[in-house]
């Protein structure tokens, strides 16, 4: 498990609207290492367990769509990061409408939060899986 370094703002930062705005964004990239790192671990555990020939086929049902379902937070992701560095290079280029950007802000940082308590439950029931069937995580 890695940890996240979050950025600190400093008072002038958080000060004005579009400061708060930026260092959500900032944020927001921050966490990119450490969430791309949990997927990729992720899916090659399960990678791993579905090359098992001797793997039960109730437990190969299980982690099928497991695997389809993580890649897919995996990319959603990649998507709001992808989406915030336009948000904040907008911000740092333009004079955007402050309503407008704070939804957008808004919208990521939801977006974000539902992806990742979505990416934790999977997780947490990959492991589970892990545990109740003493699948090994690593090639044999």
């Amino acid at each position: 498990m890695s940890i996240v370094n979050i950025p600190a703002a400093d008072a002038d930062t958080l000060e004005s609207q579009e400061g708060r705005q930026k260092h959500s964004l900032t944020i927001l990239q921050s966490e990119e290492s450490s969430y791309h790192s949990i997927c990729d671990d992720a899916l090659d555990t399960i990678e791993c367990a579905l090359q098992n020939k001797d793997l039960d086929p109730e437990v190969r049902a299980k982690l099928e769509p497991l695997f389809s379902s993580i890649k897919k937070q995996k990319d959603n992701l990649i998507s709001i990061i992808s989406q915030a560095q336009e948000v904040q290079e907008d911000l740092t280029e333009n004079t955007p409408e402050p309503g407008e950007t704070q939804k957008q802000v808004q919208a990521l940082v939801d977006e974000f939060t539902k992806t990742t308590t979505d990416l934790s439950y999977q997780v947490d029931f990959l492991g589970r899986i892990i545990a109740e069937h003493h699948i090994p995580t690593e090639s044999q």
